[in-house]
């Protein structure tokens, strides 16, 4: 016998045949080749990740401070679209000790700066491309020039020469508490008040990673942050101490650049090269404006890798080839090397906290707007995830139903964005409850009647919850209804229920007596129809994926039949693809909790049991199985129910408590 071996990739292919005593030989050969599967590259792409706080993270353009969802693109992308060597990587031969430099605009906040001509580093690299990514100093009188040699033939020169401005600027005025400055990433300031010789002490800069910055109480007589104009542009703002009364006059001096990295943004650097000022700045679009902070709290722009710290060549062929980089002139010559790649791709993260698709579309002063995903390069590719923010306007629910009148207590536990109505009654001391949604009193595979919905606004075209949901969102199932009899209360729909797609069922008639909701999401398709067409109009060849994300809490948020919506967007649109990241992100956390995290709860005959562990609290964590004697009964015979919902606060009572609306949170 014998086992034939094919192998194909880029320009090369390779066959072996190998008898059964060659079977060593042939592992090894196919250890070496899935090597260079794993670093042949394709051809370069510009992404685009496009979305709500789940995309901007804590606003960096790589995810160094979270896992946002960019943070994964670019893992992707430096991983298995390419083959990287970071600064840290070991196989890196440097002629003298580098110096550690460490910002977070440098990829994984590391890179190794070598001084002085003839100072050299030097790595192996396989493709047909080669992409060094620098750091440029904040300093336009220091800078090397390097050459770039392969296999000890020159293939290029490049600098590492920046770029930094000065200025002067004037104001006058009654009182003046705020200026606003023309240019962005300002520093070395001399700021004069009512016309004194003397500049200001003790000018700060907002360095917070945080979205509740405000100006310092102490040790502060000039704070600077970022801001924006009119057309979505980033400048500095400087706001004054009240300890230094009336000023009438201001005079700024001051410099500007930045230093040039792996992320393009306007976040600049305060007195020292190297510490970054805060990401956040005065702005109108809130980081989350679902828990409202004082101060500054604004994203104010998309994030983008910067071409301009590239150096990128291209050859006829793909091959392993040893690289060198030597400084060879400059004045007081450096070069920071950050990584060297076998392909350069774009990446944008024009995620921002708080955005909707509505601020995308309309915002007048441009910050998080879609003509922004064009302003270095045109996308091949745009993620686009929504709903999560957006949810918010779509609080309207075609049904209701009375659970007659309850008492504190009973309503404090009660989830509120499931409540529709609380009115209280002062005679019985009591709160009469209407939920938002209805029960099931007959089902088939592919209709249902409840006498909640006889009478009410329930459309063809609208989306149907239905099943009891207790944490998992496998507990509910949702159809976009085909038709609706308002006299009978039955409404139908196309794709058949699936028992197995549920749990808490073996049957489809468990659902009789289970609870139905009904929803209108044709505003906020809508609003998807008009950025994808707008994005098309500039870019027709664009491919554009909707990101189906967010497991669907419903006691934090509502995000149930969006799934639908995104599906048929994709089939209405050329160049639109539908990724659902839902099921990924439960298996990831079933995965994670499998195996891995346990909790023994001794029964005592009880209905219900404390567990400590915080994913059942406050993550959000779905997922679970529940062994009783070795046997899992979740979502038969028990389920865990999360901590983590809107609910009555306790200090409210009485008519206090009253609402009108299900997404009324202000009283939870």
């Amino acid at each position: 016998g014998y086992v034939l071996l094919c192998y194909c990739s880029g320009n090369k292919s390779y066959v072996a045949e190998y008898t059964s005593i060659d079977l060593q030989k042939m592992e090894e050969d196919i250890k070496e080749l899935e090597k260079e599967v794993n670093i042949q590259s394709p051809l370069k792409k510009s992404i685009v990740c496009s979305g709500s706080s789940i995309t901007w993270g804590g606003g960096s353009n790589t995810g160094v401070f979270d896992s946002s969802m960019v943070k994964f693109v670019d893992k992707f992308i430096k991983e298995k679209l390419s083959k990287t060597i970071q600064a840290s990587d070991t196989s890196l031969l440097f002629s003298q000790t580098p110096t550690d430099i460490s910002n977070y605009l440098i990829y994984e906040m590391v890179g190794k700066m070598i001084t002085g001509l003839n100072a050299s580093v030097e790595f192996d690299m396989f493709g047909n491309e080669i992409a060094i990514c620098q750091v440029k100093r904040r300093t336009a009188s220091d800078y090397g020039v390097m050459k770039v040699y392969a296999d000890g033939v020159e293939i290029g020169t490049f600098d590492n020469k920046n770029t930094i401005k000065s200025a002067t600027e004037n104001f006058s005025g009654e009182s003046l508490r705020e200026i606003k400055l023309s240019h962005p990433c300002t520093f070395n300031h001399r700021i004069y008040i009512n016309g004194s010789s003397t500049p200001l002490d003790k000018v700060v800069f907002n360095t917070s990673l945080s979205t509740s910055a405000s100006m310092p109480t102490t040790n502060c007589n000039a704070w600077v942050f970022r801001g924006s104009n009119a057309d979505g542009s980033t400048c500095h703002y400087i706001q004054f101490a009240e300890s230094l009364g009336t000023i009438t006059s201001v005079t700024v001096e001051y410099d500007y650049g930045r230093i040039i990295a792996h992320e393009r943004s306007t976040v600049g650097q305060t007195a020292d090269e190297y510490q970054n000022e805060s990401y956040y700045g005065k702005g109108t679009v809130s980081y989350d404006p679902d828990q409202p902070s004082s101060g500054i709290g604004s994203g104010l722009e998309f994030r983008a890798i910067d071409k301009r710290a590239f150096f990128v060549h291209k050859f006829d062929e793909y091959k392993t080839r040893h690289f060198k980089i030597e400084i060879v002139g400059g004045s007081n010559p450096y070069f920071i090397f950050n990584f060297a790649t076998n392909r350069y791709h774009n990446l944008m993260n024009a995620g921002i906290g708080g955005w909707q698709l509505k601020d995308l579309l309309n915002r007048q002063d441009l910050i998080c707007h879609y003509t922004q995903f064009f302003k270095f390069w045109h996308p091949d590719i745009l993620f686009e995830e929504a709903e999560t923010n957006d949810d918010w306007d779509y609080s309207t629910r075609r049904i209701s139903r009375s659970i007659g009148e309850v008492t504190l207590s009973e309503l404090q536990k009660m989830h509120q964005l499931e409540v529709h109505k609380i009115t209280y009654n002062s005679v019985t001391d009591k709160y009469a409850v209407e939920m938002c949604t209805g029960i099931i009193s007959s089902i088939t595979p592919t209709s249902l009647i409840s006498s909640d919905i006889i009478g009410t606004g329930t459309q063809v075209g609208d989306i149907i919850r239905i099943g009891n949901y207790l944490s998992d969102m496998h507990q509910i199932v949702c159809r976009k209804i085909t038709d609706v009899n308002l006299e009978t209360g039955e409404v139908k729909w196309l794709e058949p229920l699936v028992v197995d797609d549920m749990l808490m069922i073996n049957d489809l008639s468990d659902l009789v007596g289970a609870e139905i909701n009904i929803r209108d999401l044709s505003g906020y398709k809508a609003l998807y129809r008009q950025l994808i067409e707008k994005v098309h109009a500039i870019s027709p060849e664009t491919m554009f994926i909707v990101v189906h994300n967010g497991l669907p809490n419903l006691w934090t948020r509502q995000l149930w039949g969006y799934e639908i919506i995104h599906a048929e967007l994709c089939q209405e649109y050329e160049k639109v693809e539908f990724i659902n990241a839902q099921e990924h992100i439960y298996n990831t956390m079933f995965n994670t909790i499998t195996g891995a995290r346990k909790e023994t709860v001794a029964s005592t005959g009880a209905s219900s049991y404390d567990l400590s562990f915080a994913g059942t609290q406050y993550g959000g964590w779905q997922g679970f199985k529940v062994l009783v004697n070795g046997v899992d009964v979740y979502g038969k015979d028990a389920y865990i129910e999360m901590d983590m919902a809107y609910r009555l606060n306790t200090n409210v009572s009485g008519s206090s408590a009253n609402k009108t609306s299900p997404y009324d949170r202000s009283k939870c």
